[in-house]
């Protein structure tokens, strides 16, 4: 019986530390609520991937990042992955494009791939951009219409910086 009690006693405190949640809507300022991914840069922001663009959220507000902004563009609103990196270099699959950010800045560029003949379309998508630890970009992707997949990585001693 003592034992017993010593357990429900246990289980009581543990029920008693409930971690609580704040939910961010359209209403916060969130360009969309299906999300794809989340992460915190080294300056402590945290950006938030959407398929309406991307979120850079303070702690008060978002400041978004979107193909019609005049302010924060990127080229593209459709993001399928983002990675940042330990530079606070921001990757994000936009579709069939690759995009690095700089995260202070909000400057962008154009990641040129060298695409597989059988692979050029407007269907595929990056999906789950890695870097490793010796610098080389891995991106991993589909064509949505016929279900092919593949694995990119740059090319060694061409790390897909600018």
């Amino acid at each position: 019986m003592l034992f017993f009690s010593f357990l429900l006693n246990a289980n009581l405190q543990a029920q008693s530390k409930a971690v609580q949640f704040r939910l961010y809507d359209f209403n916060d300022g969130l360009t969309h609520r299906n999300v794809l991914k989340i992460q915190q840069d080294t300056f402590g922001f945290i950006w938030i991937a959407t398929i309406s663009g991307l979120n850079k959220y303070d702690g008060h507000q978002f400041v978004h990042f979107t193909q019609e902004s005049s302010i924060h563009q990127i080229p593209s609103n459709y993001l399928t992955d983002m990675m940042i990196d330990e530079e606070n270099q921001i990757w994000l699959g936009c579709g069939h494009d690759l995009i690095k950010m700089d995260a202070s800045t909000g400057d962008f560029k154009l990641i040129e791939l060298e695409r597989d003949p059988r692979l050029v379309s407007d269907d595929f998508h990056h999906y789950n951009i890695f870097k490793d630890q010796n610098g080389n970009i891995w991106t991993a992707g589909y064509l949505e219409q016929t279900g092919k997949s593949w694995i990119q990585k740059s090319a060694e001693g061409n790390q897909l910086s600018s």
